[in-house]
């Protein structure tokens, strides 16, 4: 999980440092905003805005906390947006400071590196998919494969993966966890000429893994996305079994049961390992990115990032803001179709993990949560990350939720739409002027 800025709070009453070294030589409007609900809590954010700038740049006046400027040396600085339309320029020390801040009070406030990412071209190329009210499908294939899923496994990942010192960005244990996450899917695969995987490269050390289970039907060149971050971050160790070992291996457990199974899906499926989320979502950004560059049709993005600390109240939590609303709406009934576990609604209120990045490029994303977010894991980025922190029980909804969005998001066939001959224009009920049949596989005479 991506946690960094959270800003300072001021009281009420208390008065906000006039720092002169802070005054641009540009006009600037201050804004007073709650943070929330209570009124004797204010954050004040300096707004700074030039002609020669097509965005906003926002630098934060704090109490108690050095003051972030409007830039300093562009090589040593970051874009990051902490809040939807919050930007502003940090370095690599304040972005350290500001998170150790954040997890001091108790509060998860992450954020998007948008330096290197702008939005760019087209939108993408939509799938040939409509999720909005669809029903499960494919219990036939997906009950054999979710009856296989079992907790030994999930602990044996992430035994392997917090043994690491750490699985930072830039460090050699953060190469060489990718290496074996690599050598795993390779050796799962067994040769199977319709799985390949590979390195997706980045300006930092650490690579992505992605590994692939070729489309073999009508929609094969549309993909079906399972993906979580693969690094760690702490002061120390950096174990990460929640954050995020537990993602990483239901998404190597997916493809593991997938594979063995000998499925030849008809879309393709792609299992993404994601290098550098805890830093502003890097790897995620340049694989989206990437995609939405080469007009890559993707049907749907399931994020995986910490699912083995249920909380206080053990549900499904599922994330609705930086996400899709359709595609969450039908992995929820998938949930309820195959986990039968219970659910809720939660939101970040920021970028809080990969999914963002898919949602930033156009794509449909979703977010299955471990917990309601004010509940989550309070050891991770921290050394007491470990074992005797999860419940695989609980993970194990999440592999099961996983298998059946793989199988039933890759088997579904398209959808058309046609024009209703029996309905006229001006209609009062605007939804009949069109229909959506579901074409029917030949075998089964099912969508």
């Amino acid at each position: 999980m991506n946690f960094t800025p959270v800003l300072r709070k001021k009281r009420a009453g208390s008065a906000v440092r006039d720092d002169e070294s802070l005054k641009p030589a540009y006009p600037t409007k201050t804004f007073e905003f709650s943070w929330n609900d209570s009124s004797d809590e204010r954050l004040f954010i300096v707004i700074h805005s030039t002609i020669s700038r097509s965005l906003l740049v926002a630098s934060v006046s704090l109490t108690g906390v050095a003051a972030l400027p409007a830039r300093a040396e562009p090589e040593a600085t970051r874009l990051i947006e902490v809040r939807p339309g919050l930007t502003y320029w940090s370095n690599a020390t304040q972005r350290k400071e500001l998170s150790e801040n954040a997890h001091l009070e108790g509060r998860c406030g992450g954020f998007l590196d948008l330096t290197d990412y702008p939005v760019e071209g087209p939108t993408p190329p939509a799938p040939s998919i409509s999720l909005a009210g669809r029903e499960p499908t494919a219990q036939a294939k997906v009950l054999p494969l979710i009856a296989q899923a079992d907790t030994g496994n999930l602990l044996a990942i992430i035994t392997k993966l917090s043994a690491y010192e750490d699985r930072n960005y830039q460090t050699a244990n953060g190469v060489a966890s990718a290496n074996w996450i690599k050598g795993e899917y390779e050796r799962i695969a067994k040769g199977r000429a319709d799985i390949h995987t590979a390195f997706f490269p980045h300006r930092f050390k650490q690579p992505s893994v992605i590994a692939t289970i070729d489309g073999t039907g009508e929609q094969k060149n549309e993909i079906v996305v399972i993906g979580g971050h693969i690094d760690s971050i702490s002061p120390g160790k950096a174990p990460g079994a929640d954050d995020n070992a537990s993602g990483t291996a239901t998404v190597l457990e997916t493809f593991r049961i997938l594979a063995e199974s000998g499925l030849r899906p008809n879309r393709t499926i792609q299992f993404m390992g994601y290098a550098g989320e805890e830093e502003g979502l890097l790897g995620s950004q340049d694989v989206a990115t990437a995609y939405r560059k080469e007009k890559r049709i993707v049907a749907g993005a399931l994020q995986f990032d910490m699912t083995m600390f249920p909380g206080a109240t053990p549900k499904i939590t599922f994330i609705t803001d930086y996400t899709n609303r359709d595609l969450t709406k039908y992995v929820q009934r998938l949930s309820d179709e195959y986990v039968k576990a219970p659910w809720a609604e939660d939101r970040c209120g920021y970028a809080c993990s990969d999914h963002a990045s898919w949602n930033k490029s156009g794509y449909a994303s979703v977010f299955p949560f471990e917990s309601a977010f004010n509940s989550y894991n309070p050891d991770i980025h921290t050394p007491r990350d470990t074992m005797d922190k999860i419940d695989a029980g609980h993970g194990l909804h999440y592999l099961k939720l996983a298998l059946a969005f793989a199988v039933e998001l890759a088997e579904a066939g398209p959808v058309v739409t046609e024009a209703n001959p029996h309905s006229s224009r001006g209609s009062l009920w605007p939804g009949l002027g069109k229909r959506t049949i579901p074409i029917l596989d030949a075998a089964t005479q099912r969508p």
